[in-house]
This record gives C-alpha cells, structure tokens and sequence, in this order.
C-alpha cells in the first residue's frame, strides 16, 4: 500500500467518524413549537414538527431504543406555542426529506428562547 493510499484511507475514516459522530450523538436546541402534523404513508407515519428553528420528525429508533413516538408527539402536541429544549440527532437533507430526529423534549421558561 502506498503513502498516499494510506492518507486517502485515513481521510475516508476520519470523515466517517464525523459524519456518524453527528448522526449518533444527539444534541439540542432551544426553540418554540410552532406546529405539529403527520405526514402519512403507505405503511407508516412520519410526526413532523415545525419550530422556529427548523422542521424535525418524530420517529421511532430502533437503534436508541426510541419506541415512544406517539406519547412523545402528544407532549409536543401540548407545547405548542411554548418554549422547549429539543433532543435531536441526525441530519437535515432536504433533497430526499430527512429531517433530525427528536428523541426528547422539554419545556423551558420563555426567557430562554432566543429571539
């Protein structure tokens, strides 16, 4: 293997390792719902919310054990117009709409939210 096969090689991971570190890894975001839907189809639901922020889905993770989606768009249901702290992981790709997904939320005093 060449020197330069090696740092290509090393650079192709290294990229990996970011990318999944920001798809695996959640983080947060303080904003206020604005609203909440469903986008229906053929063989499931996709809960979508829109923030101030930007538009996440709500949706189940089998990989983070995440099974509580709808008791989790009930509560967001609940917050609307209110200021919260969004748990998020993922990436947002509008070209093929992929949202981050919410894995927890909870509401924050209005003095937080930013302007």
């Amino acid at each position: 293997m060449t020197l330069l096969q090696k740092i290509v090689g090393i650079g192709v991971g290294l990229g990996f390792l970011a990318l999944g570190n920001s798809y695996f890894i959640p983080d947060s975001v303080v904003t206020r719902v604005i609203e909440t839907q469903v986008k229906r189809y053929d063989d499931y639901d996709k809960y979508l919310v829109f923030t101030d922020a930007e538009v996440f889905e709500n949706t189940d993770a089998w990989y983070r054990l995440k099974f509580r989606t709808s008791n989790l768009q009930a509560e967001l249901m609940k917050l609307k117009g209110k200021c919260v702290e969004i748990d998020k992981y993922g990436w947002r790709i509008p070209a093929f709409s992929v949202y981050e997904n919410i894995v927890g939320v909870k509401g924050v005093p209005d003095s937080k939210c930013p302007k």
